[in-house]
């Protein structure tokens, strides 16, 4: 059973023990909505006040602390007091060892009854002895968290410097403090390749150069990511050119792709046969894709030092392509039976290092005209160079077209345009924002260069 029984009152609120008792009910133990907050104790004794209550044990480090001026949660100390044996004690100790901020923190980190825990901050308040109880066998670093008057964040720092050995410099100390970062947030990480020093000028720096208006902690939440897919990817985590990259976001990206290309490879080689099925269906359903796709292969691939274009040899290919890449092109017949008509046609962009990967997938009309360019799960790594070696195709293929194929783009165009009513009418804003940032025309875009030259 937990005693409600009127402590004190202060300078400001009147103090009671209210808590949520589990067969009452926290709206009948509390009914008057009672709030406990900070607060100061006026000096007196509380030894009678306390007695014969679940919070006896605390009444020598209430006096102590109400002597003091000390400003606190005091209904939560006395939660700790019921709940933790020992828990007086080290509150005790904190507040005649001075460690102002870290008492103050280590008594809003103690939970009224009826919660799963009853402390979670970094502390042992269970522990005999004072270097147990901050898991901090150097005695020196505790009396640096004092120093400092330093709180829950500073004593995991300190008990990370003595579980790893490293010296954190006064100056990198504050760093982390005032950046909000904690040892969890480098330790699987960034952690393993730099020393905490080297981590605040690292960060600090790509910060400037490389990540304008990111904060420290969403800096070093790119580095740790660039990491973890370096290591993925099976890089040499012991090159420092690997682990401490000069240009992070550039790296960043590259890694990005890798650690795609490498899941793409994978779906890749799964379910090899359900794939054949259904392109076979699609054969059957569309027999003249194929034949279409096999007279544009001359006219429609190209390449440079770069990228490549590439025309599926089949409609297996495609479906493997779409798989791979996550997204629509492989399953969904639409595509397949704008190829019968010859309304567009699926080609696949390729980086030349790289060529069996599928990279990005693209559907273009006979003009030339760029519908889509899709890539791993829609997302488009590399845009902006993608987008100028398509103007540069683009240019190109406008050279090589048939009078056939200028016919069937007069086609392709008004299905396109018919579509986009109908989306509007539809009130389809997702997919016509998203065919509006890819749409790239042909003939608009030949006038463009033009004009340039």
């Amino acid at each position: 059973m937990i005693y409600k029984q009127d402590l004190f009152k202060s300078n400001r609120y009147n103090y009671k023990i209210f808590y949520n008792i589990p067969w009452e009910g926290w709206h009948k133990s509390n009914n008057l909505n009672y709030r406990a907050r900070d607060g100061y104790m006026y000096p007196g004794d509380y030894k009678g006040t306390l007695k014969n209550t679940a919070y006896e044990d605390g009444t020598r480090i209430v006096e102590f602390l109400a002597a003091a001026g000390w400003k606190l949660n005091y209904n939560r100390l006395l939660s700790g007091v019921y709940q933790v044996k020992g828990y007086a004690e080290k509150i005790e100790y904190l507040a005649k060892g001075r460690f102002r901020n870290l008492l103050r923190e280590t008594v809003a980190c103690t939970e009224y009854p009826g919660w799963n825990m009853a402390y979670y901050g970094p502390l042992d308040i269970r522990a005999k002895n004072i270097n147990k109880m901050f898991y901090i066998n150097d005695r020196q670093k505790i009396n640096r968290i004092r120093d400092e008057n330093g709180g829950n964040e500073m004593v995991r720092w300190m008990q990370y410097s003595d579980e790893t050995g490293e010296k954190i410099p006064t100056e990198t100390l504050r760093w982390l403090l005032r950046c909000g970062l904690g040892p969890e947030d480098i330790r699987y990480h960034a952690g393993k390749y730099l020393s905490t020093t080297q981590l605040m000028n690292y960060i600090s720096r790509q910060q400037k150069e490389q990540y304008p208006g990111f904060t420290e902690e969403a800096v070093l939440e790119q580095y740790n990511d660039y990491l973890s897919m370096c290591k993925a990817c099976n890089k040499n985590m012991q090159d420092e050119l690997t682990y401490r990259p000069r240009e992070l976001k550039r790296r960043h990206d590259e890694i990005v792709i890798d650690k795609q290309q490498m899941d793409i490879l994978k779906e890749m080689m799964a379910s090899q046969a359900e794939r054949e099925q259904y392109a076979q269906e699609m054969r059957e359903k569309y027999p003249t894709a194929e034949q279409t796709l096999h007279e544009i292969k001359e006219r429609y691939e190209y390449e440079n030092e770069e990228y490549k274009i590439i025309v599926p040899e089949s409609l297996v290919d495609i479906v493997k392509e779409g798989r791979a890449l996550h997204h629509c092109a492989g399953s969904s017949e639409r595509y397949f039976d704008r190829i019968e008509t010859r309304e567009t046609y699926i080609c696949f962009l390729r980086r030349k290092e790289q060529e069996g990967v599928p990279f990005y997938t693209i559907e273009v009309e006979p003009s030339g005209t760029i519908r889509q360019h899709r890539s791993y799960m829609d997302e488009e790594p590399g845009i902006e160079q993608i987008r100028d070696f398509l103007k540069e195709w683009q240019r190109v293929l406008k050279k090589r077209l048939t009078k056939a194929d200028k016919e069937l783009a007069k086609i392709s165009k008004e299905k396109r345009n018919a579509n986009i009513e109908d989306l509007k009418a539809k009130n389809n804003t997702r997919v016509l924002q998203g065919l509006a940032e890819d749409f790239m025309d042909a003939e608009e875009i030949e006038e463009l260069l033009e004009k340039a030259v």
